[in-house]
């Protein structure tokens, strides 16, 4: 019979047992708006009146606006919720029997208003994720435990970052790179542990993450961006009137961020081919070993490139389809606009993250495996 590695076990249990907290407090949590005016609870539908249908695929489009009037079964009691159904697919919010919703209530002395607020997926997702969490461990082992402790680690600094700029609204570009600086040092060093590789491949990502904020500053600026035509930025100049924040640096943090990911693996597979060709051939010097981590980082970094590319495709597909759903709109119209713009410099933000990271990361990586230092070695 095989042995369990006690670190697998270990993390399969924090898995699970992180999973079911996180499942039972959500189920049990409810929000409170300041002031005390209204609070979002969450509960099951057991009646709808009427029975409206979700929109179906045949596009049988509704008219009118009809109030439906939900029976949601709370922690607390039942309570009747109005949903309001006007036809459209983009803002209506029909559930079904059974399902699990969010009910706004505002209580105005002796009366109770409640709305459905929305669909409650948050709970489907923590136990996707919780799947997902314990697959990596299995299949992984304890390379997939380490991958894990890393994402948490490096999620918990990105909020960290994210409270800074709000909380204390710190500088948003000197925050930016401390997180991302921890980020990569904090993930490395429990990946590759305090190792050469992990240190060169830690460096070379963080110059070029670097070299590619300075660009996406100047372009930001000559190009005119505001970041106030990123919907979630956008939102969040809604609900921060009483602070000063600089959103195109906050769009900027963005962008560097979202690079994180595809530079990081970049500066990972260019310090592992010089460590393994180092360990190989023992009688190469640092410059053979950075030509050589150079051809590799070259091959590595037009397929990179491309999937950088296509995840933003992906995520901005529906302007693609947009001088097709208008005839009267061409495509010039939709590329000119401040949007596009925005996705075409997180894009060349990316590219040059990942030009820059490939020879900082062969260079740092070569004097390293070679056993020299930087300056004049090689």
């Amino acid at each position: 019979m095989r042995r369990i590695d006690p670190v697998v076990g270990a993390a399969v249990v924090l898995v699970v047992v992180a999973t079911v907290v996180l499942d039972q407090w959500l189920a049990r949590a409810e929000y409170v708006f300041p002031g005390g005016g209204a609070r979002i609870v969450r509960g099951a539908v057991v009646r709808r009146d009427p029975p409206i249908e979700a929109w179906g695929a045949s596009g049988a489009r509704r008219t009118g606006e009809t109030v439906q009037r939900l029976d949601v079964r709370t922690a607390t009691g039942t309570v009747v919720a109005e949903n309001i159904v006007t036809g459209s697919p983009v803002s209506d919010r029909i559930p079904d029997v059974g399902e699990e919703v969010l009910v706004r209530i505002r209580d105005l002395g002796r009366e109770r208003y409640a709305t459905m607020r929305d669909h409650a997926r948050d709970r489907w997702l923590v136990r996707l994720a919780g799947a997902l969490g314990l697959l990596v461990v299995v299949v992984l082992g304890r390379k997939g435990a380490r991958a894990l402790a890393a994402l948490v680690v490096g999620l918990g600094i990105v909020l960290a970052f994210s409270w800074a700029v709000m909380t204390i609204q710190g500088a948003v570009m000197p925050l930016t790179l401390a997180a991302l600086g921890a980020t990569l040092a904090a993930t490395y060093l429990i990946l590759c542990g305090a190792t050469r590789k992990a240190l060169s491949a830690a460096g070379g990502a963080f110059a070029g993450i670097v070299l590619s904020g300075v660009l996406a500053l100047l372009v930001a600026r000559v190009s005119g961006l505001s970041g106030l035509y990123d919907q979630d930025l956008a939102a969040v100049r809604h609900f921060s009137t009483a602070r000063v924040l600089d959103f195109r640096a906050l769009l900027v943090a963005s962008m560097l961020l979202g690079t994180m990911g595809v530079v990081m693996d970049v500066a990972i597979a260019v310090a592992s081919a010089v460590g393994e060709l180092a360990r190989a051939n023992p009688a190469l010097d640092a410059r053979s070993l950075r030509r050589r981590g150079m051809a590799v980082g070259r091959k590595v970094m037009g397929a990179m490139v491309m999937a950088l590319a296509l995840a933003y495709m992906g995520i901005n597909f529906g302007l693609f389809l947009l001088p097709h759903a208008d005839p009267a709109l061409r495509f010039a119209d939709v590329v000119g606009t401040e949007r596009v713009l925005t996705e075409i410099c997180r894009l060349l933000v990316g590219v040059t993250a990942i030009v820059w990271a490939v020879p900082a990361t062969a260079f740092l990586a070569s004097c390293l495996a070679a056993g020299r230092v930087a300056k004049g070695a090689v």
